[in-house]
Order: C-alpha cells, then structure tokens, then sequence
C-alpha cells in the first residue's frame, strides 16, 4: 500500500474491453512529474469542492490565515474570549455557530439571504444565543473585504447589503472567518467517464445506474470503480453515513478481486517510469 499525502487526482482511464483484458485502470495524478497509479479497482471518494467567496473579497488570499472553509472542531477552543464570523444560512453554519458559541466571547453570522433554509430547531437555539448577547445576525448581507494586517493575517470584515454596489456599511474586526457555503462534488476530474446525476454531478452507483443491473451498492457503471461519500448519487451529508459506505466499498472490493483475479495482483507489464501500481 502506498500513501500519496498532498497530490491530487487528475484524470480518470477506465480499463476497456473485458474478458481476458488484464490492463488496469489508471488515474493521472496534478503532481510536477505528471505521475500515474494503476489499479486493478478504484474507490472514488473526493468528496466536496466548497464553494469560495468572490475572489474580489480577498478572502482566498487569506485561506489559513484566518479564512476557513471549514469549522472544525478542534477550533473551537482557540477562538475562546474573541469575537468571530461565520458566513451561510444553512444548518451546518448553525451547528457551527451553536457549537463555537460555547467557547467565543461572540458570533457574528452574515447570511446573503435568511435562514429559511436552517432547521427549525437550530434557529430556535440561535435565536436564544441572540437574546443572550452570544449571537448577531446580518440578513441579507455579505462580505465585501477581508482586510489583513501587516503579517497577512486576517483583522477585519467589510461588510454591506446583498448585491449592492455601494461596497460596505459596516466593519467587523474579527481574526476569524468561516466561510460555510456548501459546495460542488468534486467530480469534474472523472471525465464523463462515469454515469453522473444529471442534476447534482454525484457518481449514480446501484440500482440508480441506467442500463444495468446486479450492481452492488457503491459499484458505479464502470466494473472496477466505486464512489462513496459526498461524490455518491444520494449518500446523506453525514459523517456517519460516509464510513459505514466506505466500509461496504471495501466489503464489495473484495469481491471484486475474488471474481476477478487477473487485475490484482499481476499486472501484465512493468509499470513505466512515474507510475505506480496498486
């Protein structure tokens, strides 16, 4: 087993033909020299590509330096006593803002819309961090600039009325920003080589493949390639939800490689220069 931390895929090549065919798939990796993996199966799971603030906000320039596209947990402590900002009007912004709110002298939530998109619940809870001072809500607002200081770390928000023109009407110093929006399956590299949902670019898999049928749960229209987590047709958005399918890919994978041998682990050819095989 080989770990490849800080490259990523590139390119998907199914294998053709089938029967006796003993050539493998492949993925081409982003990586300076152009590498290549070959594999008799391929488990598809690149998750989500969030979606960023306008590149006009200078948001993207201060990624990890007080601008997070994620609110992890762990995060939650080291905002203790200060003032921070989440953006979105989703229920993982309002998990988010609940949470920190424990730890964070207080939350600022900039919502482009409202939260009529928010479980009734967590607006509940929000509205009560409100009334105690814990919480402000900016409806139908967004952010317009993030202003660093002189070490490239993130000190203030400007912030304004959706879609206005006239830029901001308010600031707010903060050294954090949570930039919780949602974002795209990360799908875009398959090629089309896989069946995708017309709608929602997820990688259909099962039952929900068209043209075929016996198809395990994870299993997608090409033999060989499973898709689990936020890129699979239908997975719910829970962490939970991805381990168990990832469990199963790996149950299904092995019955793959039992019915089908040839792929795994002899290859027929020596892997060429920057490829590797799995």
């Amino acid at each position: 087993m080989e770990w490849e931390p800080l490259r990523t895929a590139k390119k998907l090549n199914v294998r053709e033909g089938a029967g006796g065919s003993t050539d493998p798939h492949s993925v081409e990796l982003d990586d300076a020299k152009k590498s290549t993996i070959k594999a008799g199966a391929v488990i598809v799971a690149t998750g989500l590509a969030w979606r960023r603030l306008d590149d006009s906000t200078k948001a993207n320039e201060l990624i990890g330096s007080g601008v997070y596209y994620q609110a992890l947990v762990t995060d939650a402590e080291y905002t203790k006593g200060q003032e921070i900002a989440m953006v979105g009007g989703g229920n993982s912004t309002g998990q988010a803002v609940v949470y920190f709110a424990q730890f964070a002298k207080k939350v600022t939530m900039i919502v482009r819309t409202d939260l009529s998109k928010m479980s009734a619940y967590l607006v509940d809870e929000i509205n009560a961090l409100k009334a105690a001072g814990k919480v402000e809500i900016l409806l139908n607002t967004e952010v317009k600039l993030c202003e660093a200081d002189g070490n490239k770390q993130l000190k203030n928000l400007k912030v304004g009325p959706k879609g206005s023109k006239n830029q901001a009407n308010r600031d707010i110093p903060t050294r954090w920003l949570y930039v919780l929006i949602g974002g795209a399956p990360n799908t875009d590299w398959l090629g089309g080589r896989l069946q995708l949902d017309s709608q929602s670019k997820t990688v259909l898999t099962g039952r929900d493949v068209t043209g075929q049928t016996g198809l395990t749960s994870t299993a997608t229209s090409v033999p060989g390639v499973y898709a689990v987590g936020d890129v699979q047709f239908g997975a719910p958005p829970r962490v939970g939800g991805a381990v168990g399918r990832g469990a199963a890919a790996l149950a299904e994978l092995f019955g793959y490689i039992a019915k089908n041998k040839q792929y795994f682990p002899t290859y027929a050819g020596k892997p060429g220069k920057n490829e590797h095989r799995s």
